[in-house]
């Protein structure tokens, strides 16, 4: 936060707005994509908390993958893949974290 901010000033003024301290407040309205995407970080952030799940994701990982096991899990990977560059590049400008450093 301090590499983008113009100023010190700004940096801080940011600061305290992040932490409900300063004049801002939270106006922001809760689009769809970002409503789908929380509840998708909720549901992988905890699932491993439940033991059957767990279970279940210990036994998948540690069996070898063969046939259509590797082509499956091949063809899963290539399309979180795809999916991932495409949001980036659909995103416009993204200027590198450290530009002003």
């Amino acid at each position: 936060m301090f590499f983008r901010a113009d100023g010190l000033t700004a940096a801080t003024d940011y600061l305290k707005v992040m932490f409900g301290a300063g004049n801002g407040g939270i106006d922001f309205v809760l689009e769809t994509k970002f409503l789908y995407l929380l509840i998708a970080a909720a549901f992988f952030s905890f699932y491993g908390a439940f033991t059957p799940i767990e279970k279940w994701q210990v036994n998948y990982l540690e069996k070898p993958k063969e046939g259509w096991r590797l082509i499956g899990a091949t063809l899963v990977m290539g399309v979180l893949l795809l999916t991932a560059t495409a949001e980036l590049i659909a995103t416009g400008f993204n200027p590198f974290i450290y530009f002003r450093f």
